[in-house]
């Protein structure tokens, strides 16, 4: 008998790769509620000083009941915290918890993807009621070494669990900062050619400046840099190297943000070049600066553009936390990539030559830049 295929009432869509609060969570567990705070005070302006933005997530207990106390440390003297009278679910702290680089979690209160465990004897009974979560330890801090704690406690930690000294700060923030180095999300290209060329009058991805249609010689460019390499198009089918998939645009009607969008529904977990099909002047140094000068702890990197003196949306790379960001844009009715840039934290980069920005949208502009890349090549 053919096994019958399980219904689902959902389609099938990528998730964002995350914990309970956030793609880099760590627990704080192993000592009491006034120790994790004080730590996680340290260890929150310890994370700023090496550019890192941290969220503390702990309980709050006041006359309505209990609900979620946040402190954020946005600089190191200064903070704030927001207590909430109602329950707010995972979903609502992914919403706050997005602009920042990881959450710490009072673990005595909840539970994490990962945890920090601290030496403290006035816990060791209770953590014998925690005994599951100890296997998702990645750091002990202890007087002296693993010794330190009972064997009913050791016999649960993992063979590799790093191991430092309960006052070591910076080494602490060392791992912290090299396990978030080591997750950041791979590097996919993307060429948006999916626009109508009503002003051009034909695909402005099928022109030919350099010899092959300017949508291959930008994906060409992008192989130098990424790690994979997709076409976006709306409906129309459009001329596309074999050698390229194309990622149909999903969000329909709304331009380039409906590309980038649909790229972030077909990956969510992976960063994404952008580039426009229709810039010409485009080069390969160009995209070599932006990718080296790429900062993983922003929404976006890309260049200042100084003949509008706002970011350059279309020669940019958004990171996975972007994807949410312009969720939220569009659903108060922003549709602009641009207006996305503008008001989120990014790392935007000056160049001297801003001719690579350049788009060619007529014409009598595709002439003049055949011309120029012409003469240049002579």
């Amino acid at each position: 008998m053919t096994a019958q295929k399980k219904h689902s009432k959902h389609p099938p869509i990528a998730r964002l790769k995350s914990g309970k609060f956030h793609t880099h969570e760590w627990g704080i567990m192993g000592t009491v509620c006034t120790e994790i705070d004080q730590m996680a005070d340290k260890l929150m302006g310890a994370l700023y000083a090496r550019n890192l933005q941290s969220l503390y997530l702990d309980e709050s207990h006041n006359e309505k009941g209990a609900g979620v106390k946040f402190n954020s440390k946005l600089t190191v003297e200064d903070g704030f915290k927001l207590n909430s009278s109602k329950a707010i679910n995972t979903f609502d702290i992914h919403r706050i918890s997005k602009a920042f680089d990881m959450v710490l979690v009072n673990s005595n209160h909840f539970k994490a993807a990962q945890y920090i465990l601290v030496f403290d004897e006035r816990k060791f009974e209770s953590l014998g009621r925690k005994l599951d979560r100890l296997p998702d330890v990645k750091v002990a801090m202890v007087n002296n070494d693993l010794s330190d704690f009972p064997d009913s406690i050791q016999n649960h930690l993992p063979e590799d669990v790093v191991v430092l000294k309960k006052d070591d700060l910076d080494g602490l923030v060392n791992y912290l900062n090299q396990h978030l180095q080591k997750s950041i999300a791979p590097l996919n290209g993307l060429i948006l050619s999916g626009g109508k060329s009503q002003r051009m009058g034909e695909d402005k991805s099928e022109i030919n400046y350099h010899g092959i249609p300017q949508g291959l010689f930008e994906a060409q460019l992008l192989e130098n840099n990424c790690q994979d390499v997709f076409i976006s198009l709306n409906e129309q089918s459009g001329k596309v190297n074999d050698k390229y998939e194309v990622i149909k645009d999903v969000f329909l009607g709304l331009g380039p943000l409906g590309g980038i969008l649909s790229a972030f529904q077909f990956n969510p977990n992976a960063a994404w070049l952008t580039l426009a099909c229709d810039l010409p002047y485009l080069n390969q140094e160009v995209l070599t600066l932006l990718v080296e000068s790429r900062d993983t702890t922003k929404y976006a990197t890309c260049f200042h553009n100084p003949e509008t003196d706002f970011p350059e949306p279309l020669i940019t790379i958004w990171e996975p936390r972007a994807y949410p960001q312009m969720l939220e844009f569009l659903s108060r009715g922003y549709a602009c990539p641009r207006k996305v840039l503008i008001n989120s934290d990014i790392k935007m980069i000056k160049h001297s030559d801003n001719l690579f920005m350049k788009n060619v949208n007529h014409p009598e502009e595709k002439e003049e830049a055949k011309t120029y890349l012409s003469n240049q090549s002579k």
